[in-house]
């Protein structure tokens, strides 16, 4: 017959020094993981126009209507801010507005290699001859933007990103600018930069 020997209960301060090193282990679990650097959240889209600060260009536009069909612009009817899904824009409506530039100031600056971004939308392009429509958004002067959509075509929302190859400075101009054939509508949305 063995010998059973029992073992001895483990003194109150072995007990002790044991649950304290198990609940430093528990609340430490998330040590790791703490110490690892976290991912920096990707910067907030700024607004560089504000829709309602747009005035048409009192220089000359560097944007020449070479078929001299261009209306007079009628900036009341035909270059409107207004609500398009709940976002607060700037139209041209070319029925009333044929050709048209705007400038407003740069809200915030924009360093090169910062990325831009243009949020722009137009109707269901139509006229009674085909033609081609033309947006464009300049900085100081340099084009950062322009698209031409040739007539007719579909109405299209376009979300264009690409980088910023200049320094701007709050302040200087920014301009929009449309021309067109026939009764469409086009919306500027946004610029903006992070």
């Amino acid at each position: 017959m063995g010998w059973f020997v029992p073992k001895r209960a483990a003194s109150w301060s072995t007990k002790a020094r044991l649950s304290a090193a198990l609940l430093l282990l528990l609340g430490c679990a998330g040590c790791v993981a703490d110490s690892e650097p976290e991912a920096e959240p990707e910067p907030q889209w700024r607004s560089l126009v504000d829709p309602t600060l747009w005035l048409p260009v009192q220089v000359e536009s560097p944007f020449i209507d070479e078929s001299g069909n261009a209306l007079p612009c009628n900036t009341e009817q035909g270059v409107v801010v207004e609500e398009l899904n709940l976002e607060t824009v700037l139209s041209v409506m070319t029925q009333f507005c044929s050709f048209v530039t705007v400038e407003q100031p740069l809200l915030h600056a924009v360093d090169s290699g910062d990325t831009l971004r243009v949020r722009f939308w137009h109707s269901e392009l139509t006229a009674p001859d085909d033609s081609v429509a033309h947006a464009s958004v300049l900085i100081a002067g340099q084009p950062i933007w322009s698209e031409q959509f040739p007539i007719p075509m579909e109405g299209e929302y376009i979300d264009a990103e690409f980088p910023a190859l200049d320094d701007f400075e709050q302040g200087q101009d920014v301009w929009f600018h449309v021309d067109n054939h026939g009764a469409n509508e086009y919306s500027l949305i946004d610029v903006s930069a992070r």
